[in-house]
Parts: structure tokens; sequence; C-alpha cells
């Protein structure tokens, strides 16, 4: 085998597309709407990713699942994965240290990987109407963080490693959990620098 490793992503996207008939015999215009199944193949590693993309948008794909060799895509800035089947997210995801957006709203993620905290230069994390029970105390490693959207999830409270990002996080957005006052008032005080949104 040769020293290079290749990783095959293989992402299944559906576009509805319109096709028409052309009938040279009738004036009607006969519409057949057809669904293309467009299939992106990426062979990744550190010497091939340079030449794709940094943004992926993903979003309304059907996703069930991201591949694990998802986290050599490492020139990520910009990740929308939302509106999808997902229920949790690969350990590779920590990889994307170049990630700044990363948006996953609208699926089922119930855990964050503790390898979260590897994505350092991550500032927005979007991650309302999911499933979330807990969150890994790694969060507190993401030192870019700006914007934490994590309304309409079942969390009841947040590791107390978040308040290393007093100061950096600009607004928590926290509607829709299921804090008791206790908890509450933890986060309010780790986060007294920062917007923390409860209703």
């Amino acid at each position: 085998m040769k020293n290079t490793f290749y990783s095959l992503l293989l992402i299944s996207l559906f576009l509805a597309s319109s096709c028409s008939d052309d009938d040279t015999n009738n004036n009607d215009n006969d519409n057949n709407n057809d669904t293309t199944e467009v299939v992106l193949y990426c062979e990744i590693n550190s010497t091939t990713y340079s030449s794709l993309t940094d943004s992926l948008d993903l979003n309304f794909t059907d996703l069930s699942e991201l591949p694990s060799c998802f986290g050599n895509l490492k020139g990520l800035v910009y990740l929308n994965i939302s509106t999808n089947d997902l229920t949790q997210l690969p350990d590779g995801i920590g990889n994307l240290s170049k990630l700044k957006v990363l948006q996953g709203d609208f699926n089922s993620l119930g855990t964050l990987p503790s390898t979260i905290g590897g994505m350092t230069s991550l500032e927005e994390l979007i991650l309302n109407q999911n499933e979330l029970t807990s969150i890994p105390p790694e969060i507190g490693d993401l030192s870019s963080l700006k914007i934490l959207n994590l309304e309409d999830n079942q969390l009841t409270e947040l590791p107390k490693e978040i308040e290393k990002l007093n100061g950096t996080l600009d607004t928590l957005i926290l509607i829709g959990n299921d804090f008791n006052t206790e908890n509450k008032n933890n986060v309010n005080f780790w986060l007294h620098k920062v917007t923390v949104k409860w209703f």
C-alpha cells in the first residue's frame, strides 16, 4: 500500500429538478418533475483537501450520520448540517480546527463528542432544536466562541468548565430547556459577562 492514505467521503444529496418533454407534434407543454441524485465523492487527505472548498452545506439532505473520515476535512471554515436526522457527531469533528461556524440545528443530537474542544477557531455553534441532555466539559476549550445556541433541547445543567468562556462568549441561548433555579443561578454566575437568554 502507498503511504498516502485516502478516505472516501460519500454524501448523497437529492436535488429536485424540473425536466420538460419536447413534443414536436403537440403545442402542449408536458413538464415531468424528476429527482436528480447528486453524489459527492471526496478522496481526502492533508494534501488533496487544499483543492476543495472551505464551505460545505448539507442541510435538508436526510443524513442520518456523518462518516468517520469527516474529520479529514481540516480546511473547512463553514459547515451546515442542519435539518437532518443526525443523532451524533463523529469524534473526528474535533479535528476541524479552522471551522468558524457549525450549524447543526433541527437534528436529533443527544450528546456531543468530547473532542469538540479541538475546534478552537469556532465562533458560532448553532444546536437549537435537538435532543441534547448534556454538554461535555470540553465546551470550555472553545476559546473563540461568540454565539452558542442551545435553544429547545433537554438540558438541565451546564458543566462548570463553561465559565472559561466568560468574557469571550457574547451570547448563550438556553430558551426551552429544563434548568431549575439553582442551575440557572450557576450559569448566570459563571457567565456574568455573557448575555444569557432564558426566555
